[in-house]
């Protein structure tokens, strides 16, 4: 059979107009016409009979539909992402045309990136000379100021840098950076050291000031303190340096705390007057030391502690003998003396302490003769640890005048009560 394909093939009209043309054709034809469609939602087909045109005898049948024509979307190529790791990504948008628009954000950071590359590099030294500036200013913002009888007031301060501990270059620097600062100051001394460890035992320690006479008299204190861990590298106009070992019993070299803390009392005592009769700076009186220890205790009345030793509280008598023996004692008080205290009650000390001293919470209640060297000794638990430990104000005078409970102790009773506890 010959089928002519010059004229298109007449099909019959549809029932309903808004038919769906892939409605009258076979499967595999509405198949085929589907996938030449382009994905909208929102395109229509006309009602009239499709016209076919026959290219071949193996060619497929085309719809001659017209659609709306859609943006064309970017190709791979045209598509730019930043490379920042930020969650806002710099895509590229296609006009109809299909040229590439480039957003605002990817000019700004096309342009950051070319500023990077065009920018001249910082070298080590420049590196240097902005860590030893800030140093400086940091030590003269936090300087310690002490004013002598003749209204001078001298500028000190011990500086700790992240610099390795043989890296002396970093220091000299960094003393340059403090004469500088200080320039307007006509007194003052510093102690410059690393707070990181080298390779070795070995660590460079440096001493800058004016006039040059407290540099000296610091690398002199600094030499009995230390001893033989201390040596002399350099000696400059204004500054200082040696070379500080590691302490016996560590393997390398590191700052301790109490290596800054002698620091500071080295320029402490280096700016001090020479008169001897003068107390030196930073020192404090012996009515400053009990102001600043009650300030750390909640204290107790006589009444009040004898209450709390019904309760959870262990009353301490500190006093020597020869007041206890004189003056009599609290019943039920435990007897420790003031040179056996914080090794009898310290949790730490497993061979030296009480039975009862197990916990860091115990209510220990020292009291002496008039309630100020107990005041001491109770500040100095605290500072081992025993945060509930407290005195009585006015001690075994003011307990015994408000008619609390007392005894007389004879020599030997004392003796071996003493005696067992130490045991």
């Amino acid at each position: 059979m010959e089928y002519d394909f010059t004229e298109p093939p007449s099909f019959p009209q549809p029932l309903f107009p808004a038919i769906n043309e892939t409605s009258a054709k076979e499967p595999s034809e509405r198949n085929s016409i589907k996938s030449k469609r382009p994905r909208s939602s929102t395109s229509s087909i006309s009602s009239a009979p499709p016209d076919y045109k026959s290219k071949s005898s193996s060619s497929k049948i085309q719809s001659d539909v017209k659609f709306p024509s859609l943006p064309q979307s970017p190709s791979k190529k045209s598509r730019s992402f930043s490379s920042s790791s930020s969650s806002t990504s710099t895509a590229t948008s296609s006009n109809s045309t299909g040229t590439v628009t480039v957003s605002r954000n990817s000019e700004r950071l096309i342009t950051s990136h070319a500023t990077l590359r065009n920018a001249t590099l910082r070298t080590f030294d420049d590196v240097v000379d902005e860590a030893t500036t800030s140093l400086a200013l940091r030590a003269k913002m936090h300087a310690e100021s002490i004013t002598l009888k003749s209204s001078d007031v001298i500028k000190i301060g011990v500086c700790t840098t992240m610099s390795r501990a043989d890296d002396q270059y970093f220091l000299y620097t960094l003393a340059s950076k403090i004469h500088h600062a200080m320039s307007l100051q006509n007194t003052y001394l510093f102690a410059l050291f690393p707070s990181m460890t080298g390779n070795g035992r070995v660590a460079t320690l440096v001493f800058c000031g004016a006039p040059q006479r407290l540099v000296t008299k610091a690398s002199i204190l600094a030499g009995l303190r230390f001893k033989t861990r201390l040596a002399e590298l350099q000696d400059q106009e204004g500054t200082w340096t040696g070379l500080l070992e590691a302490s016996s019993g560590s393997a390398t070299w590191a700052p301790l705390l109490q290596d800054e803390e002698v620091l500071w009392d080295i320029v402490r005592k280096a700016v001090s007057p020479i008169n001897p009769m003068e107390p030196p700076a930073g020192s404090r009186g012996a009515a400053q030391l009990v102001h600043d220890a009650r300030s750390k205790l909640d204290r107790l009345s006589p009444r009040e502690a004898y209450n709390e030793t019904h309760e959870d509280g262990v009353l301490v008598d500190i006093r020597p003998e020869a007041q206890r023996i004189e003056y009599g004692s609290i019943p039920g008080a435990v007897i420790i003396e003031r040179n056996d205290l914080e090794w009898r009650f310290d949790p730490r000390c497993a061979d030296d302490r009480l039975p009862i001293a197990d916990r860091y919470d115990l209510r220990i209640i020292v009291y002496c003769q008039e309630g100020k060297s107990s005041s001491l000794a109770a500040a100095s638990l605290q500072n081992i640890g025993l945060w509930r430990a407290t005195d009585i104000e006015g001690g075994f005078s003011r307990w015994e005048n408000e008619g609390l409970p007392t005894h007389r102790i004879s020599y030997d009773s004392s003796s071996i009560a003493s005696e067992s506890l130490h045991r």
